[in-house]
């Protein structure tokens, strides 16, 4: 009897143990679920089987799924049948290279990998290196490695995305890449392998250069009204005759009102910018002439224009809003500066990261047009700037001046 009414009390007691706790705040706690899925699917016309390091998959046909633990670094192999090739990946192994693939495993995941019927086309990849310089190119997948003065080759299946590294010297520079779609001065590249295929890599030391360049035009500079200004001038207007560049205020007032025409947009345009394409920007200023008052200090953005050959500012007083320098695609890259307030010329903080986006653009050429769109978060009535602009009577328009380095034997 006694020993009945023992077990009969023990389960009560768990229940008043587990009824306090919860009271308390003190639940057990619950590990987290961090188990993600891969699922890996063979597709095509011909045979293969792709397997999984660490083991979980292993698939010739249709589709299989594995867990792994979170952040697990999984490699997959794809191996063709006789008779058969490996065509490559889809999903989240699109793009490499090879028959292999690694996955970090963050979230659920899954990939294809598709063979075909026929033994893989290969092509031939050729690398030259020159150059008065030392220095060496080697290839992932392997199989090139030359170093200056040799010319290296290697063949590789149809499809694989070859990475070549330049490595200079130490006390030598990169001059770059031709050939091929090699090209600019990134020690990188890749080539992918779709035909048989010569890139050249040139090794020495940059040269230094610097450049001033004016605004030749007053199609060069120019203002965009954010709001209506007149029935010739509607929102969105161009005025490229502007006696100063208001940074990035007007306050001159609307015909008619005694409201100040507001905020707006700068565009400047510089002519004739004898940089070669790809040239290492060192550095990159922009220096405004003081117009008259300012106020406050007003933080401007600057960003350059996305473009091989800016066009020139179309003046908008035909009332038409074309919103011809906002509408401008521009750089990722981008200055914000917060202007002084009483020097007689302002010179911005470097942008050479801008002007590099710019001439690092395919189609820039060298003697090409580059320009800049100048917008500010917090101008208005008491925080604005004014400079020279090209209609300024005796003043001197802004300046850009930049210090490169292009590549010589």
């Amino acid at each position: 009897m006694q020993q009945r009414f023992s077990s009969f009390l023990t389960p009560i007691a768990l229940l008043l143990t587990l009824t306090v706790l919860v009271a308390c705040g003190g639940a057990p706690p619950t590990v987290p679920d961090t188990d993600t899925t891969l699922s890996v699917t063979v597709a095509g016309d011909g045979g293969g089987t792709v397997t999984s390091a660490p083991a979980g998959i292993d698939v010739t046909s249709g589709t299989d799924t594995a867990t792994f633990a979170a952040s697990t670094q999984v490699t997959l192999t794809a191996t063709a049948t006789a008779g058969s090739s490996f065509q490559g990946w889809t999903g989240a192994c699109a793009g490499a290279g090879s028959n292999t693939c690694v996955i970090t495993m963050d979230s659920n995941t899954s990939t294809t990998a598709t063979f075909v019927l026929g033994e893989a086309d290969s092509f031939t990849l050729t690398v030259s290196v020159t150059g008065e310089g030392q220095g060496s190119v080697t290839s992932s997948p392997s199989g090139i490695d030359a170093a200056t003065g040799e010319t290296d080759m290697a063949d590789f299946d149809e499809g694989t995305a070859v990475t070549l590294t330049a490595a200079p010297a130490v006390g030598l520079d990169f001059l770059g890449w031709g050939g091929g779609s090699c090209s600019g001065f990134s020690t990188t590249c890749v080539v992918t392998m779709n035909a048989d295929t010569t890139v050249s890599a040139s090794f020495g030391v940059m040269q230094g250069a610097a450049g001033e360049f004016n605004i030749l035009t007053g199609a060069d500079d120019a203002q965009e009204y954010a709001e209506n200004i007149s029935e010739s001038f509607p929102a969105g207007s161009v005025d490229a005759t502007s006696s100063d560049l208001d940074l990035t205020w007007d306050t001159a007032v609307k015909p008619g009102t005694s409201e100040a025409r507001g905020l707006v947009t700068i565009g400047l345009r510089y002519q004739n910018v004898d940089i070669p394409q790809g040239a290492t920007i060192t550095s990159a200023t922009i220096t405004f002439t003081r117009r008259a008052s300012g106020s406050g200090t007003p933080t401007l953005v600057i960003r350059g224009h996305a473009d091989d050959n800016t066009p020139a500012f179309v003046h908008g007083g035909n009332g038409t809003a074309t919103f011809g320098i906002s509408s401008r695609a521009t750089t990722a890259a981008s200055l914000e500066w917060t202007t002084p307030g009483t020097e007689a010329t302002m010179t911005t903080p470097d942008l050479a990261n801008v002007v590099q986006q710019i001439v690092d653009r395919p189609g820039w050429t060298s003697g090409n047009a580059l320009g800049f769109t100048i917008t500010s978060p917090n101008s208005s009535a008491s925080n604005f700037r004014r400079a020279d602009s090209f209609e300024t009577t005796g003043g001197t328009t802004p300046v850009l001046t930049i210090v490169f380095e292009t590549a010589t034997d």
